[in-house]
């Protein structure tokens, strides 16, 4: 045999690198055997695919682990579906559109975590971690990017020492947190995002506005077009 993988005990610093070895190998005899287009983050991989060859590229991707030697958890082996559920979070396909969802309990349980928090004045860099997770795939539900200079306060928690009282020490942490809070409440329960280019609508952008959180706590932002003479801030 060429290769070798050794088994190591659940949470040894090493083992998920070393898993990294095996996915990786297996994402590019994929990539040069297959045809497949993979792409593979530590034991998660990516493939798009027509949907006129998708079974078939699923069954060889499968076919591949099995002629390795590699056994498959059987349950968590789905097929190509246009409607299916990662980690919590519904993503369908129809009528040229995306289709995201995040389930009412799921959504009330990140909300209470929010609200645990800001009662209790106090974010642990553990809780920041187990939040950040939770809400950066939760707010792919949300309409806009404005959540992200909120979700970058919580995941500055996570290499923080913690304090006591997020209120006088860290005060744009309440506000991320309350922000946070408030958008998720008030998100619809689908997102529709149009897969197909908007007819009527033009391609060529007009202006670009980016904003983000400045380091006085409030918002920033810079405008450009193609007719101005200079950019545009303001804060």
């Amino acid at each position: 045999s060429a290769f070798f993988h050794v088994a190591q005990p659940f949470g040894a610093s090493s083992s998920v690198i070393n898993y990294c070895r095996v996915s990786q190998a297996l994402a590019h005899l994929g990539r040069i055997l297959l045809a497949l287009i993979l792409i593979n983050f530590l034991d998660d991989y990516f493939a798009p695919e027509r949907a006129s060859s998708v079974d078939s590229g699923y069954e060889a991707w499968r076919w591949l682990h099995v002629i390795l030697g590699w056994r498959l958890k059987e349950p968590k082996c789905v097929g190509p579906t246009s409607d299916l559920s990662v980690l919590g979070l519904g993503i369908a396909t129809s009528g040229g559109s995306l289709h995201l969802s995040l389930p009412e309990e799921k959504k009330a349980k990140i909300i209470d975590k929010i609200q645990e928090a800001l009662s209790e004045d106090r974010l642990s860099s553990s809780a920041a971690a187990k939040l950040a997770g939770r809400l950066l795939f939760a707010s792919t539900v949300l309409p806009s990017n404005a959540c992200r200079p909120y979700l970058r306060e919580v995941l500055s928690h996570i290499h923080r020492p913690d304090v006591q009282k997020l209120s006088t020490n860290r005060p744009f942490a309440v506000t991320a947190l309350t922000r946070l809070k408030e958008m998720l409440r008030g998100a619809e329960a689908v997102r529709h995002i149009s897969l197909m280019e908007e007819s009527g609508i033009s391609s060529v952008r007009q202006a670009c506005i980016y904003s983000d959180a400045t380091s006085a706590g409030g918002i920033g932002a810079v405008a450009s077009a193609k007719d101005f003479v200079r950019p545009i801030y303001a804060a």
